[in-house]
């Protein structure tokens, strides 16, 4: 018995080699790639190597070899065929994909060459703008999967659809769509998004922290007159206290951080007067809330800073002829009597204490920087350039009149007939690690409108969009992003809104129905991890 069935399993084998062989995925590499230019971009190497990697693995099919092991075997640029055919046998893979960019102003050419095992090989050429690099590998990726892979154009949709979906609770799957290829804006299914009732206020700052030190968080809306503090019960969005703000000074920005190390986290509030800062610090006193710090004149924000990312008071003078000091942002303690300057942050070109953001890469970082057109920057963690976006993020309506000053990282527009420049202060960034797997994203808001093409100054942005970008070695690509949210998005953070120990990704929204004055309202996104 046990031989005859030794004569079945052999001759199955002899029969239907290829199907077992067929179980087994290939194996590829994507040697480090050659950049030919200025030092800044010798980043591109590893950038577009990680990129490669990711759009030509094909689960099942084509497996990328251990990249520990890639890095130790090869570390430096294949530079030519008789390079990529010895270090293909040594390597022991089915293909090798290699090749170059080559950096000249503002444009990129781009060489990518595959050599297989099985003698088959593939070089393509392309010339792009620099700032469509990307584009230009994703082509790039697709025809190689095509062509010599001859991967279904399917697969490849699929296998990108399961890294991009969103983390939002409730969203529709793909399966759920009439066809895979269709990007759904919004859907009935609205499980995972609370809403609360809207307040008759233009709230234009938002914070979510512990404002008395009863372990619960409070929602804090601040409008340029008064403040609000509020908390979730019993599902609904209920006031509990409001105190009117001095009307001496702009209101820039709110945050909530603990100053003082109690267990209550204060309102500080960074302000504007007379062409100087005037910033403040509310809490509670005597069981209500009050001006516990006040005459602070310098610009005041809260930032998450490396290696731990905890929230970090942070402060900026003003310059002799500028908004900022180009001395930089620092950190300030307002414990004791009088406020104490601390470290020096690094800060980029264009960069300051109200528009940059640390976005946390295992065990190093990136600094991202909304300029002065409300594009995106990207640099690393020596304060080098590594991308500039298209879009444009995060913009608000709250703005600086000056005559004379130029201000770096600030949008600014002129009015005809006038002399008088306007800058405006984007909202602040948040990053998460949306799905869990230690990878950080930057959260940022799309502003909408059709008449802000058009108008400068108009800001009443009728919709919005929260993204969540990911850097993929080149720059930063939308990962996710919120079904598209009716109103003027005026902030947005990650916290636990609701108490019940998950963060959530909190939005605040104004609306102005018909031709009634602008309303308030939450809407609160769960998250899926």
């Amino acid at each position: 018995m046990h031989l005859r069935l030794l004569v079945i399993i052999a001759l199955a084998l002899l029969v239907f080699p290829g199907n077992l062989s067929a179980q087994q995925p290939q194996q590829f590499a994507v040697a480090i790639f050659g950049v030919h230019g200025p030092d800044k971009y010798a980043y591109l190497g590893p950038g577009i190597q990680s990129m490669l990697v990711s759009r030509l693995t094909w689960a099942g099919k084509l497996e990328p070899m251990d990249s520990a092991k890639l890095k130790r075997s090869l570390p430096v640029a294949v530079a030519s065929a008789d390079q990529a055919e010895q270090a293909l046998k040594s390597l022991d893979i089915d293909y090798l994909v290699w090749g170059s960019t080559t950096i000249l102003g503002d444009n990129a050419s781009l060489d990518v060459n595959v050599a297989g095992k099985d003698g088959r090989t593939l070089t393509r050429q392309s010339s792009m703008p620099l700032s469509e690099l990307i584009p230009g590998l994703e082509a790039m990726a697709r025809e190689i999967n095509s062509s010599l892979f001859e991967r279904p154009a399917e697969a490849t949709v699929q296998s990108a659809g399961k890294t991009a979906s969103s983390p939002i609770a409730g969203g529709q799957s793909a399966q759920d769509k009439a066809n895979p290829l269709f990007q759904y804006e919004s859907t009935s299914d609205q499980s995972g998004v609370w809403r609360s009732r809207s307040y008759p206020f233009t709230a234009e700052f938002m914070d979510v922290g512990d404002v008395d030190g009863d372990g619960r968080k409070e929602v804090v809306l601040a409008e340029q007159s008064r403040a609000h503090l509020l908390r979730i019960e019993d599902g609904e969005l209920k006031p509990v206290e409001s105190f009117a703000l001095p009307k001496r000074s702009l209101m820039l920005a709110m945050n909530l951080f603990d100053i003082d190390g109690d267990g209550k986290e204060e309102l500080v509030f960074s302000g504007w007067r007379d062409e100087r800062p005037l910033s403040f610090v509310v809490g509670r006193r005597d069981g209500k809330l009050a001006i516990v710090r006040d005459n602070i004149n310098l610009h005041l924000n809260v930032m998450r800073l490396p290696p731990l990312y905890r929230k970090t008071l942070v402060c900026q003078d003003q310059g002799t002829n500028d908004l900022f000091d180009r001395a930089g942002v620092r950190q300030i303690s307002l414990e004791g009597p009088e406020p104490r300057i601390g470290a020096k942050l690094l800060t980029p070109t264009k960069g300051n204490l109200f528009n940059m953001a640390y976005l946390p890469m295992g065990a190093d970082y990136k600094i991202a920087v909304i300029d002065d057109d409300e594009h995106l920057r990207t640099f690393n963690s020596t304060g080098s350039l590594q991308a500039k976006g298209e879009e444009e993020y995060n913009g608000t309506s709250v703005s600086l009149e000056f005559d004379k000053m130029a201000v770096p990282g600030m949008g600014r527009t002129q009015e005809r007939n006038r002399e008088q420049w306007f800058y405006y202060i984007p909202m602040a960034m948040a990053t998460v690690d949306s799905d869990g797997n230690g990878e950080h994203e930057l959260l940022v808001n799309l502003n909408i409108s059709v008449a802000a093409q058009f108008f400068e100054r108009y800001r009443a942005f009728s919709q919005g969009e929260i993204h969540a970008l990911r850097w993929d070695g080149v720059g930063m690509t939308t990962l996710w992003k919120t079904p598209r949210i009716k109103g003027t998005v005026m902030a947005y953070r990650m916290a636990d809104a609701h108490n019940n120990g998950k963060q959530s990704l909190c939005v605040l929204v104004t609306t102005t129905p018909g031709l009634g004055s602008a309303r308030s309202l939450l809407i609160i996104y769960d998250m899926a991890n």
